[in-house]
């Protein structure tokens, strides 16, 4: 399964794209682009086609992070939260959640609920997060959810001359 349009915007929309590294929130981890930690570096400058190919890279690493753990059925929208929540918490993260643990017996209710308890940082409860968190379980709960902030799906036609659909598609 792949993410769609709809997950896109969920992330992004939450990461928002910096292309100059910062620390985090927590003060701990260089962050560039739509949240990319894993090369980030003090001083780091990239462009915007480059935090998309980040991104990229990224969203496929927690597709696939989802898919070998998860073990129920997932529709759309419940696929686009489980990525976009492993893509805040990390790969780990998301195989300690207790949110992992319900969906994978089936307690869809206790899952959707289970998004509320990931709203701290660094000891700290962040409104961004729960915000984030909120629209994560209406997605699970529905499929659906607000779309805040830029059109993703434009951004990348932009930066890509194509659709999320066939960039993504290629992969």
């Amino acid at each position: 399964m792949r993410i769609d349009a709809a997950g896109m915007t969920l992330i992004t929309s939450y990461e928002g794209c910096r292309l100059t590294a910062y620390w985090d929130k927590t003060g701990k981890t260089w962050t560039i682009g739509y949240g990319h930690t894993a090369t980030a570096r003090e001083g780091m400058k990239i462009s915007k086609a480059q935090a998309v190919t980040l991104l990229y890279n990224d969203i496929k690493r927690f597709e696939q992070c989802v898919e070998e753990n998860v073990k129920s059925p997932l529709n759309q929208g419940q696929f686009n939260a489980l990525v976009s929540f492993a893509f805040n918490l990390g790969c780990g993260g998301f195989r300690r959640s207790s949110i992992l643990e319900a969906v994978n017996e089936g307690r869809t209710d206790e899952a959707v609920r289970a998004f509320g308890k990931y709203t701290k940082s660094g000891g700290r409860q962040l409104a961004g997060l729960v915000k984030r968190r909120k629209d994560e379980s209406k997605m699970y709960a529905s499929g659906s959810v607000t779309r805040r902030g830029p059109d993703f799906a434009g951004a990348f036609q932009w930066v890509f001359g194509g659709s999320i659909q066939q960039l993504f598609s290629k992969g």
